[in-house]
């Protein structure tokens, strides 16, 4: 631990690095470390020498609520927190994707995600982290 908390394990570190020197991409954080916000974040990977440059956080999806279309029936509104939403607003308010081909990869250890991401989505065992066949999968669709 230090002042920012958890340590991250060296290796997988080291893979992100692999990544990052592989494939010059950036990175956007969706885990619940964003809710310390950008500031922090950066200043996290700064004080930790951590590989990549942050240029986003995902916002945060707190509520949700749908409307049944025959009867107009307003479905309960429900906390939901679908990362895979998170992170389809982020790209809406942060590229352009009508005039660019976008270009991504989502890494975590849970499958919250929309259909339409599954090929961008490398999931990671939550004991070992970004392992170096991780790196790769991610490597392959950024490349």
């Amino acid at each position: 631990f230090d002042e920012n908390g958890s340590i991250f394990d060296p290796n997988a570190v080291d893979n992100l690095r692999y990544i990052i020197d592989c494939t010059n991409a950036d990175v956007i954080i969706s885990s619940t470390w964003r809710y310390d916000g950008l500031d922090k974040m950066q200043k996290l990977w700064k004080d930790r020498n951590i590989p990549g440059k942050i240029v986003g956080i995902t916002p945060h999806l707190i509520f949700a609520s749908f409307e049944e279309v025959d009867s107009k029936e307003i479905w309960q509104k429900r906390p939901i927190g679908s990362r895979g939403m998170e992170i389809d607003e982020w790209l809406r308010l942060n590229t352009n994707q009508k005039l660019e081909p976008l270009t991504y990869a989502i890494l975590d250890d849970e499958d919250d995600f929309l259909l339409h991401q599954a090929e961008h989505v490398v999931l990671t065992d939550p004991m070992k982290g970004i392992t170096r066949e991780v790196a790769d999968k991610v490597i392959n669709i950024l490349k």
